[in-house]
């Protein structure tokens, strides 16, 4: 009878095993990771690698079923490895980590301001399309309140969103200025 408990007996998880964080092009992500010892065995020396970014996190220790939450900032795409000793013998677990880059969606709310700005002053909008540009102006603002909260999905949504309606508005104000009155019938 042996009382040598193998490796297998530990295991390490960490989740999300994979993240996508959006940021702009001069920020940092950050990931929230948690990090559970699934397994039967205490794993202790726990320690965090990044493949292409530098950390600063001390070992930690966990025993099983125990968990750990932290934060991880990089600068691109990495890859995390947690690696920590159970029984003698090394255990590991990997996440990955992309990065997307985001325009700055906070300078480009000016944009819409300007379309709205052009459409008012080079044509004659009737009183709902005038409506829809105020509201549009409203959205400008709010996309640089959702950019300035980190909410930089949101705040991109938000300028597609805009810029499409403004797109249909030019189109029928197009249609209107283009109509003719109507003609009578010739038989």
């Amino acid at each position: 009878i042996s009382n040598i408990t193998e490796v297998e007996d530990s295991e390490l998880s960490v989740s999300p095993s994979e993240a996508t964080v959006t940021v702009p092009e001069s920020q940092k992500g950050t990931v929230e990771f948690t990090v559970e010892n699934t397994g039967e065995l205490d794993i202790t020396d726990i320690t965090m690698e990044l493949e292409t970014s530098e950390t600063d996190m001390e070992a930690f220790d966990l025993s099983p079923g125990d968990t750990n939450n932290f934060m991880v900032e990089v600068n691109q795409s990495d890859t995390l490895t947690l690696t920590g000793d159970a029984s003698g013998g090394e255990i590991s677990s990997e996440a990955f980590i992309t990065v997307d880059r985001i325009d700055n969606y906070e300078e480009r709310s000016s944009e819409i301001e300007d379309r709205v700005e052009d459409l008012r002053d080079n044509n004659d909008v009737s009183s709902s399309i005038d409506s829809q540009l105020t509201d549009l102006t409203f959205q400008a603002t709010n996309i640089r309140t959702q950019w300035e909260n980190g909410k930089y999905e949101q705040a991109r949504e938000t300028f597609e969103e805009a810029q499409s309606t403004l797109d249909e508005l030019e189109n029928e104000i197009d249609s209107q200025q283009t109509e003719t009155p109507d003609e009578p019938d010739q038989d």
